[in-house]
């Protein structure tokens, strides 16, 4: 049996690189389709620690009708819904 540390990685750890996977998204959207499922996983983690859903529902809208400036205004919510 092999023995090995274990890295514990903590929630906010967890929460700050999904909020920069969509943070790079909305930086990308006007030269790249974005509709990933990292982007999607990113949303989905994000939203079950937050009480608001608005700027989540805005994100997706953005992402279905792809829409810049709903995605920009979706990610300013999210940040807003989770004192980011």
């Amino acid at each position: 049996m092999w023995n090995s540390t274990q890295n514990k990685v903590s929630e906010g750890e967890i929460a700050r690189e999904h909020m920069r996977v969509l943070e790079e998204a909305v930086q990308d959207c006007l030269h790249y389709d974005i509709r990933t499922s990292e982007v999607y996983e990113a949303l989905d983690y994000l939203q079950n620690k937050s009480i608001r859903s608005w700027g989540f529902t805005l994100f997706r809208q953005g992402l279905e009708i792809w829409s810049p400036t709903a995605l920009k205004d979706g990610l300013k919510l999210i940040k807003q819904h989770l004192n980011v």
